[in-house]
């Protein structure tokens, strides 16, 4: 993957190394520095959810921090700045289909 460096850092990218692959993202910037944005752009009330697996994602988490859910996504445990934990398939499966039943105004009895 070191091949992805140069031509990365030529257009303004940096590369990131996670267990599945290569991440490329604008230098300076990171996960974290996403949700500011849509906190930005949407205003501090938004409601928001953040999920994810790795440790890049750990920034995303901190930035999230009393002002929305983080949820670590893993078949293990591991220390992390998420307030919750699940696994997927059939828990993340859950958590989705719950979720996308309280926006469609669904309750459960």
């Amino acid at each position: 993957m070191t091949q992805w460096v140069g031509p990365a850092r030529a257009v303004g990218l940096e590369t990131i190394t996670f267990d599945g692959g290569l991440e490329l993202r604008p230098l300076g910037c990171d996960k974290g520095t996403a949700v500011e944005r849509v906190f930005q752009e949407m205003g501090n009330r938004t409601a928001m959810a953040y999920l994810g697996d790795d440790l890049s994602d750990e920034d995303a988490f901190r930035a999230l921090k009393g002002r929305g859910l983080s949820v670590l996504v893993r078949h293990e445990s591991r220390p992390t700045l998420a307030d919750a934990w699940i696994r997927p398939p059939r828990q993340l499966l859950a958590f989705l289909l719950a979720c996308g039943g309280a926006c469609a105004g669904e309750q459960k009895e």
